[in-house]
């Protein structure tokens, strides 16, 4: 035989085994996939989610050497008829996905014992629809089965037991969600979920589950409301990334606890359900390890206008919108709203706030309606409230109102700052403080500080404004009191006391000279009017100190309050009616002045 014909003859020999060789391969290959389909159907089958969920899918894709399965056209969804009856569960989701990988599966214990160990699950641009029914919303039985239907028999079903799953990817996703129990609902585009090391452990009653890592990425949210205080809720880049979490879940029970969580969101846009007003805001963040909070540009728009507002209402009601350029909570105490719904922050800061404000007052006024103070108020809370330290810095107010004859007055308060301390309901004893300064028409620089008790409906008050010419203020006297004054020059107010709870009563040192009122006032029947049209016709000081060589007028007041009223309005009644007393003086106050000239006149001779 010929060297030739040999080499022809080992190569038809060589050829046809890799014939056979490739067709086997083929046809184990081909009976492979089939094999672990039929495993990974059996392996869900035969566990407890089962009864309650079923699982679909095409065809299966295998990589011997990569230890991966390729599952195509993926779709998990409850069963129209359960196995088994679970009455307390009563929340559901529907899955499906073009594809799924399943990475360092153990592919001979997955075919010989159908039991799936898996490394890492990645799940590309999947659909899911999620449907919540309940305050507590549980998709999954439990280990036991002590609240299902003991009529129904059937083979009893494996439960998870101890599952660990390294890594879970869901990208690109598409999540719709409906609360039936809070009728909401939210459509969610463009979502990417990472779960790092996911750990399940079914006990008797109880579920739980720990990650290491949990990463969410949210591109765009639009959310519908149909009931509550709002009707449209959008946002976008919302993100939630925790490290350590631990859920435990019950039949009546949910814990959790973490190491460290954060989460933030950009362009939040809310709507009103009456459609009135837009809240929106530019970014959020939080951190629980840094345990901060910061919100930047927050905003509310009104979208209808002052007469659409005001008819909404049949009494007089004060109107805001506004803006606040950023907000920072420091050193929030997380623990003690996630543990105990109380809420600890040591401070806010607030910076460049801008707000506009009106009030119809040709509109009747509400006599059922007493406001509280600001301690009564905060006393009132239910859940439990600290805050140590709140500053405002920058805030602007605009102050519209539509007087009793139809016009218009506005008032400025710009370039303002407050600080407040120990708001909360958790010690009585120790007040409420607030202190700020502002510029009343951007010209004239004034103080006040309120003390307020927690335990009594009362606050104390220091108010004081520094040196000005009244002239000054002639856009906002002309709107409140047309033509009321024509010159002078205010050099000093000061002004302190109490407000109770019906009336008002302090001291009030007004200096000042050249004062010139017009005497021919028409009162325009307000009492924001009274120090400029009060018994006009008596005005008789234009200074005070009237003299070198005589002491200044500090008068004594008192004054009732408007109970249908807030703090503003008795505050600036005593103010009022301490300025009005300095001209034209009380019998009592009279009597003081007179005997503090007494006492000057023998102080000047004695020296």
């Amino acid at each position: 035989m010929t060297n030739k014909s040999l080499k022809k003859r080992l190569l038809i020999v060589f050829s046809t085994l890799l014939i056979i060789v490739a067709a086997v391969s083929i046809f184990v290959y081909i009976n492979f996939n089939h094999l672990l389909s039929t495993a990974l159907t059996n392996n869900f089958n035969s566990n407890i989610i089962a009864g309650v969920y079923e699982l679909k899918f095409d065809k299966v894709r295998v990589n011997l050497l990569q230890g991966s399965i390729q599952v195509y056209n993926v779709s998990l969804m409850p069963r129209q008829d359960s196995v088994r009856q679970y009455p307390y569960i009563n929340s559901f989701v529907e899955f499906k996905t073009s594809k799924l990988a399943l990475k360092n599966v153990d592919l001979l214990k997955l075919v010989r014992m159908s039991e799936l160990k898996v490394g890492s699950i990645e799940i590309a641009s999947p659909d899911v629809n999620v449907e919540l029914a309940g305050e507590r919303n549980i998709f999954l039985p439990f280990a036991d089965t002590t609240t299902t239907d003991p009529a129904i028999k059937t083979d009893e079903k494996r439960t998870l037991l101890s599952f660990l799953l390294q890594k879970l990817e869901l990208s690109k996703a598409t999540l719709h969600v409906v609360n039936f129990e809070k009728e909401r609902s939210y459509d969610i585009q463009n979502c990417n979920i990472r779960i790092y090391e996911l750990n399940i452990d079914q006990r008797s009653g109880e579920n739980i589950m720990a990650y290491k890592k949990v990463e969410l990425l949210m591109g765009v949210c639009n959310a519908n409301f149909k009931k509550g205080s709002f009707q449209e809720l959008q946002f976008k880049d919302f993100s939630i990334n925790v490290d350590s979490i631990e859920i435990y879940n019950s039949k009546d029970t949910t814990m959790f606890q973490f190491s460290e969580f954060t989460a933030g969101l950009n362009k939040l846009d809310v709507l009103t359900m009456d459609s009135s007003y837009n809240f929106t805001l530019d970014s959020f963040k939080l951190s629980y390890r840094d345990k901060t909070i910061d919100l930047a540009r927050a905003e509310a728009k009104q979208n209808i206008t002052k007469a659409a507002m005001q008819s909404k209402f049949n009494f007089q009601y004060a109107q805001f919108s506004g803006m606040v350029g950023k907000i920072n909570l420091v050193n929030v105490h997380f623990d003690s709203l996630i543990y105990h719904n109380a809420i600890r922050v040591e401070e806010i800061l607030i910076s460049g706030l801008h707000s506009t404000a009106f009030k119809d007052k040709t509109k009747p006024i509400n006599y059922k309606r007493i406001p509280e103070y600001f301690g009564q108020q905060i006393a009132s809370i239910t859940i439990p409230l600290w805050v140590k330290t709140l500053k405002i810095s920058n805030f602007n107010i605009v102050s519209t109102e539509k007087k009793v004859d139809g016009a218009l007055a506005k008032a400025t308060v710009s370039r303002g700052t407050i600080g407040v301390e120990n708001i909360t309901n958790l010690t009585p004893d120790i007040p409420l403080v607030i202190h700020g300064e502002a510029y009343l028409e951007n010209t004239v620089h004034f103080f006040l500080s309120m003390t307020y008790s927690y335990k009594l409906p009362q606050y104390s008050f220091d108010g004081k404004f520094g040196a000005f010419d009244v002239m000054d203020l002639n856009r906002l006297l002309t709107d409140f009191s047309p033509n009321a004054v024509k010159g002078g020059r205010v050099d000093e107010i000061h002004f302190w006391g109490t407000a109770f709870r019906t009336r008002a009563s302090g001291t009030m040192k007004f200096l000042f000279h050249g004062l010139d009122v017009n005497l021919h006032l028409k009162s325009q029947g307000d009492w924001t009017n009274s120090i400029l049209s009060f018994a006009a016709n008596n005005i008789l000081i234009r200074d005070n100190p009237a003299s070198a060589d005589k002491p200044p007028r500090i008068v004594q007041y008192q004054v009732e309050r408007d109970m249908n009223k807030g703090f503003i309005n008795i505050l600036l009644r005593a103010a009022f009616t301490g300025l009005k007393e300095t001209i034209i003086m009380s019998k009592d106050n009279k009597k003081a002045y007179r005997k503090a000239k007494k006492e000057a006149r023998k102080e000047s001779k004695e020296e």
